[in-house]
């Protein structure tokens, strides 16, 4: 591995996590592997320039973005041609979304284009309550015994780290490979890792020759 950077939705201090630190350091945690770029994930132009890397890796983050579609639009700007995109999302029946409906790939280009056109950002917020309605508290480990609705809703309009803690969309394989299809993604993997991680690996087609 020649370099490796790595983007942080929030500066953190506090917590001593290595990934935040100034600069991004190998498992020995000596040689530097590049940087570490405080930037909201679902918009990273101001901080990345087109086509700057060969492989984007996404662990359980894309269910945490508000606006998925714009996310993805934005990682594929930072992707050069033939660059890899792999995603790692939660398999819904095992975690706290078990009781959630997947989002179809509708869901997500109405908000995407409502949010440009119409509402701005409260676009963003019209399934709000049934999101937080719908979860499932008993399997969420954040939250101690007897939480209800009214305590993740609190949590989650307390701060920004708190409207991002929260799984905003729920994606199955279906609406996987529809979203790789859409961007133009030759999907080269899928599968199920027990118990709960969903992933997929696509591989960016570029322009004809």
């Amino acid at each position: 591995l020649a370099s490796c950077d790595n983007v942080a939705q929030f500066a953190d201090a506090v917590h001593g996590r290595p990934e935040l630190a100034a600069a991004f350091r190998g498992p020995d945690g000596k040689r530097v592997l590049g940087e570490t770029i405080v930037a909201s994930a679902d918009d990273l132009g101001a901080k990345i320039p087109d086509g700057a890397y060969d492989l984007l890796y996404a662990s359980h983050v894309l269910e945490h973005m508000r606006d998925p579609l714009g996310a993805l639009l934005s990682w594929d700007r930072v992707l050069k041609d033939n660059g890899t995109l792999f995603l790692v999302l939660p398999w819904k029946d095992a975690t706290f979304d078990r009781f959630r409906s997947p989002n179809t790939i509708e869901d997500l280009a109405q908000k995407f284009v409502r949010r440009r056109t119409l509402d701005g950002d409260a676009a963003l917020m019209t399934d709000f309550e049934q999101t937080v309605r719908s979860i499932d508290l008993d399997l969420d480990y954040g939250f101690p015994p007897g939480s209800n609705a009214d305590d993740l809703r609190r949590r989650t309009l307390a701060s920004p780290e708190g409207m991002e803690m929260l799984h905003w969309h729920v994606f199955d394989f279906h609406l996987l490979q529809q979203l790789f299809h859409c961007l133009n993604y030759k999907v080269i993997a899928m599968d199920l890792i027990h118990p709960f991680h969903q992933f997929i690996v696509g591989v960016k087609q570029g322009p004809p020759i």
